[in-house]
């Protein structure tokens, strides 16, 4: 629901930018609310959309102004609500914030975990091919840390570089994959969900990826005499990801499917055996499910 909302909420906003009609103020705010009611990851839409203004030059005007003003208003109003309605997210997250500044030292283990979150995540996008649904631990060590760092600035110079040059597509759609991350790389550190890391998170980042991989790939394909060397180089990678795809799908058909997979990739922990236990309640299977609470 949240990406189905969010991606129209940014086509919308691409249809509608350079008119300034009705469809402009009243699209891309509604669907980004309906997006942000089904995920905080949706936080990152005003980001996005004041990065696409930076790199496009078009945050000076009087129409844009007000868009950023709309946006926040209706985050406020999110937080209105959640707080009204829901947990307060807000006040778990101060209360950790409030220690972890006491010290330089306690600064740097929340700067470890979100980098080291943000190097899992991105080996997620770009290898998709071993899931489980209850990931447990942030990988911590130096090593990961040290590669996690390198890529950031890698990848930063590089989005830098193509700012400068006007290219913008490779900035925008790296700086796409890294505002849609960061909601999740803080839910890793404040501990506000059930695990650290989860592969659902990916869904909105892949969106920024995939245009990046795209864009990369038509731009070597007029570089590249030998155009089918390039596009069989597109089919080969779409064929890995469409097998990996459908061969996850069939984990997440349903709650059995899920939490029978979840359980034997997390075989030490608690929850993937309870909730799978449910699972096999559910379906009639009492004894097994007995067995495996």
């Amino acid at each position: 629901m949240c990406s189905v909302a969010y991606s129209s909420s940014w086509l919308s906003l691409f249809m509608y930018c350079p008119t300034g009609s009705f469809g402009f103020w009243f699209c891309p705010p509604s669907f980004f609310f309906l997006s942000l009611l089904s995920k905080e990851v949706a936080l990152a839409f005003p980001i996005i959309a004041i990065g696409f203004d930076l790199v496009s030059r078009r945050y000076k005007s009087h129409e844009n102004v007000l868009k950023y003003v709309t946006y926040t208003a209706l985050v406020f109003l999110y937080f209105y609500l959640r707080g009204m309605k829901f947990v307060n997210v807000l006040g778990v997250s101060d209360g950790g914030a409030q220690q972890s500044t006491h010290n330089v030292f306690e600064i740097w283990e929340i700067l470890k975990v979100i980098l080291s979150s943000y190097l899992f995540y991105m080996w997620k996008l770009v290898f998709p091919f071993e899931f489980n649904a209850f990931i447990t631990d942030v990988p911590d060590d130096s090593y990961y840390l040290f590669s996690s760092i390198s890529v950031i600035l890698l990848l930063c110079v590089i989005g830098f570089i193509s700012i400068t040059k006007r290219e913008n597509i490779t900035g925008f759609t790296l700086f796409w994959i890294f505002a849609t991350l960061g909601p999740s790389c803080m839910i890793a550190f404040f501990g506000i969900a059930s695990t650290p890391l989860a592969e659902r998170y990916l869904y909105i980042p892949s969106t920024g990826y995939c245009m990046l991989v795209g864009y990369l790939l038509l731009e070597l394909g007029k570089k590249i005499k030998t155009q089918k060397i390039v596009w069989a180089f597109v089919l080969l990678l779409c064929l890995s990801y469409l097998f990996f795809t459908i061969d996850r799908q069939r984990a997440w058909k349903d709650s059995l499917s899920l939490w029978e997979d979840t359980s034997k990739k997390s075989f030490y922990y608690g929850i993937p055996h309870s909730n799978y236990g449910m699972a096999l309640i559910e379906a009639g299977r009492i004894d097994e499910g007995i067995q495996e609470l």
